[in-house]
């Protein structure tokens, strides 16, 4: 029996039209033929004859280039070349910024990074991670400005947090001349309603992230299903655990937006699997699975060293040779397989071995390739303050000593103690970032900081409020900074501890008549430090927390500086 199909046809499955192949061999199997079809790189697969069509040369089609492909079959170079220029006319290109002054901003080249990366990007999402005071927000309007000079966008959701709205708004209208509408409580439930009753109309709306990710909105959403030209999530590493809400409400967003951003300064702090997560929500296609995003970002540290080294002056070729050299070892084939990384090696090579002198435009195509072959580039950009130094003043601290007293010296180290000793004792990671916050607030107010060290101990947490680290450079971020005020739990009981009320205290400095502090709790202080610090938390002990916390709700806690002392004493 003859074959019907010789290799190098095309075919087509029969229930799946559109998946077509090429037959590239065949095996007689009881009086028929099966036949294994070429689809990509990533598949083959065997079909029996009667599951395969042929794609004939004379099949119906518009005769373009991307229709003789899907036929396996290739226009005339006349033809190509008209495709490409009709294309080209049709879509604005991605290389060239439309909108470039169409913003009141200062000109910033780092700033327009994103969205050149972004137009460039075949899923359209992007995880902007630079670093805290480089203006993330202002690159997110700089997108938006461009996306808008393409096409227009009718429908965009900002989503931050509650105490970013204003700004917010502020922003894209100020400098980027985009009017946004401020949405909370009822009114997103309104307005969301109305949008789906009139899909024309413009819909610019900015939304908290806790507002949204309410059980109540998330449903108001799934009902509606409301389409987005873009999404702008801002503090994204919120939305990283995959148990919560704001996780579920990322993965919906997903579904619905056109484009999508995520916006954080910490995504390297949070370990591997929550930084997959994020890459999870925004490009689930492609990161699907924890362990092929750990071999498939191998190459990155080698890459990102290689880069450094060219960036040096003088280029320390023989350093980044060093780096590229350990690639083609790693699990994943995919960078040392990219004819880019090869050409690349072979001009590090030749400029180590003093074959070669690069031009200054040589040295700049080098280190964009570099950049490029990172395996995350597609989808995520990050700036560091150093890399752009030069734009911004350099800071310069003038220290002003003011001496302790005893008491307050002795207060300011027995916390400090006892910060370290939760870190040893339970592994809770909170480094030196929650130690220096503490510091700091003892430093400043020790009313206030006895108010947050009492709310610590009956609340069996360490926990930072989102206010309290505006200022800090991510780079000393080790623990999660959430929207709701929690990282690290330090009692083993699954119970939340009662919340307290407190009204406002004197803050004048250490030391000063006005820092009054209030009566001594009547719960004896070795008490809660035995709460705090054991894993087994009894009965009574957790009564007398609720009974202190009932006695606290309506007038305002301070622990005296001696109390507090012993408190936290070891």
């Amino acid at each position: 029996m003859s074959p019907t199909y010789e290799p190098g046809d095309p075919v087509a499955v029969r229930a799946k039209p559109d998946q077509q192949g090429v037959v590239i061999g065949m095996t007689p199997v009881d009086g028929g033929m099966v036949y294994e079809v070429w689809f990509s790189r990533f598949q083959k697969a065997s079909y029996p004859e009667h599951q395969l069509v042929s794609v004939a040369d004379g099949a119906e089609g518009d005769g373009s280039p991307l229709d003789l492909l899907r036929r396996w079959r290739f226009a005339t170079v006349e033809d190509f070349r008209a495709f490409l220029t009709i294309e080209r006319l049709r879509h604005p290109l991605a290389s060239t910024v439309y909108s470039y002054l169409g913003s009141r901003t200062e000109l910033l080249p780092y700033q327009f990074k994103p969205v050149l990366k972004l137009l460039d990007n075949p899923y359209s999402r992007l995880l902007i991670a630079d670093e805290v005071g480089l203006g993330k927000t202002i690159e997110a309007g700089i997108v938006l400005t461009e996306l808008h000079a393409r096409a227009p966008l009718n429908r965009v959701l900002v989503v931050c947090p509650a105490a970013l709205l204003e700004k917010w708004r502020s922003e894209l209208l100020s400098r980027f001349g985009f009017e946004f509408t401020v949405l909370r409580g009822a009114a997103v439930t309104q307005t969301i309603r109305d949008a789906a009753s009139s899909l024309g109309k413009p819909l610019r709306m900015i939304v908290s992230l806790e507002t949204l990710r309410r059980e109540e909105a998330m449903e108001l959403l799934q009902e509606y299903r409301l389409d987005f030209d873009v999404v702008i999530v801002d503090e994204a590493h919120h939305m990283r655990n995959t148990w919560t809400r704001a996780n579920a409400l990322g993965e919906y967003l997903g579904t619905v937006a056109d484009t999508m951003l995520f916006l954080t300064a910490t995504p390297l702090n949070l370990g591997r699997p929550d930084f997959f997560e994020l890459l999870h929500l925004l490009v689930p296609e492609e990161f699907d699975d924890l362990a092929a995003f750990e071999a498939q970002i191998e190459p990155n540290a080698h890459l990102n060293a290689a880069l450094q080294a060219v960036r040096a002056i003088p280029p320390e070729f023989e350093s980044a040779m060093a780096e590229l050299a350990a690639i083609p070892h790693l699990t994943s084939r995919r960078t040392a397989d990219d004819p880019r990384f090869g050409d690349a090696v072979e001009t590090v090579r030749a400029a180590a071995a003093g074959e070669r002198t690069l031009s200054r435009p040589e040295l700049i195509a080098l280190q964009r390739t570099l950049s490029e072959l990172n395996t995350l580039s597609h989808v995520f950009t990050r700036t560091r303050k150093r890399e752009v130094q030069t734009l911004f003043p350099m800071r310069r601290a003038d220290p002003v000593p003011v001496e302790f007293s005893p008491d307050e010296r002795e207060f300011y180290d027995a916390v400090s103690a006892w910060i370290r000793s939760a870190n040893d004792r339970y592994g809770v990671g909170v480094g030196a970032f929650v130690l220096i916050n503490y510091q700091r607030q003892l430093a400043s107010c020790l009313p206030a900081a006895g108010a947050k060290l009492e709310d610590t101990v009956l609340r069996g947490v360490l926990r930072m409020d989102p206010g309290e680290v505006d200022d800090v450079d991510d780079e000393n971020l080790d623990v999660d900074i959430g929207a709701d005020p929690v990282s690290t739990n330090l009692l083993s009981s699954s119970s939340p501890s009662p919340t307290t009320r407190r009204s406002a205290v004197g803050c004048a400095g250490p030391g000063s008549a006005s820092s009054r502090p209030a009566p001594t709790p009547s719960s004896p202080p070795s008490r809660r430090v035995s709460n705090a610090s054991s894993p087994q938390v009894s009965e009574r002990s957790s009564s007398s927390r609720s009974s202190l916390a009932r006695s606290n709700t309506s007038s305002g806690v301070c622990v005296k500086r001696e109390s507090a002392a012993g408190l936290f004493a070891s």
